[in-house]
């Protein structure tokens, strides 16, 4: 987890010093969702450093993309007014969607507790004989089902997603970065929460497939995914 925490850290100064130094005659941030975005993976990279180790073997696509992509959303294109050209109802609108976003990945990492991680499970029968690779199946059979994860499945990837939305609508869409982003991390996380239920269902024998989706039917966005 130390490695990746590092790896992801470096993409994130990457991203920021792309903006504030290499683009910065055109582009810059737009405050709130910037600074909430610097809150969320602050939080995210305490968790990683302080949350158990696991055997490392699986590379989370996801926050891989995300350390790098999820900053860019927040872009906003300088024309030389002050406010990039953006209607006052997109700041709102896209400022409360950011705060939504920021609230759902709280209260879903506050529900998971101990069972956080950033990884999907390592397959069973991966030939790994340590302690911790012996306690990981135990971990995913204990299937979370409090707080967001009654209403869908994967309520932090929900958040962070909103996050990513709220900060392209606080931009108006004026910036092809922020909305490529946007897209780049929609379909990282999807991936990586298909890999997710993959393996949770092995390692739980299968009652991820025939308990928890039954009840709970919707992956990030209820009625709709």
């Amino acid at each position: 987890m130390k490695t990746r925490g590092i790896v992801f850290a470096f993409e994130w100064i990457l991203a920021n010093a792309l903006v504030l130094q290499v683009l910065d005659d055109k582009y810059s941030f737009h405050t709130i969702p910037w600074v909430l975005w610097n809150i969320t993976f602050s939080i995210f990279l305490f968790k990683l450093f302080t949350s158990p180790e696991d055997d490392g073997k699986v590379w989370p696509v996801g926050p891989t993309v995300g350390a790098f992509g999820f900053v860019l959303t927040a872009i906003k294109v300088d024309d030389g007014g002050g406010g990039g050209g953006v209607a006052p109802w997109n700041v709102w609108l896209g400022c409360c969607v950011c705060l939504f976003g920021f609230a759902l990945v709280g209260v879903s990492s506050d529900a998971l507790g101990d069972a956080w991680r950033d990884t999907p499970p390592p397959p069973q029968g991966d030939g790994v004989n340590n302690e911790r690779s012996l306690l990981q199946p135990q971990r995913c059979k204990n299937i979370i089902t409090d707080g967001p994860y009654k209403i869908i499945r994967h309520p932090i990837y929900c958040g962070l997603l909103s996050e990513a939305l709220g900060s392209v609508v606080v931009g108006g869409f004026k910036s092809w970065i922020a909305v490529v982003a946007l897209f780049a991390v929609t379909t990282a996380y999807v991936v990586q929460l298909t890999q997710e239920e993959q393996e949770l269902n092995r390692l739980s024998d299968g009652k991820y497939e025939e308990e928890y989706k039954r009840g709970t039917k919707y992956r990030l966005v209820p009625v709709l995914f």
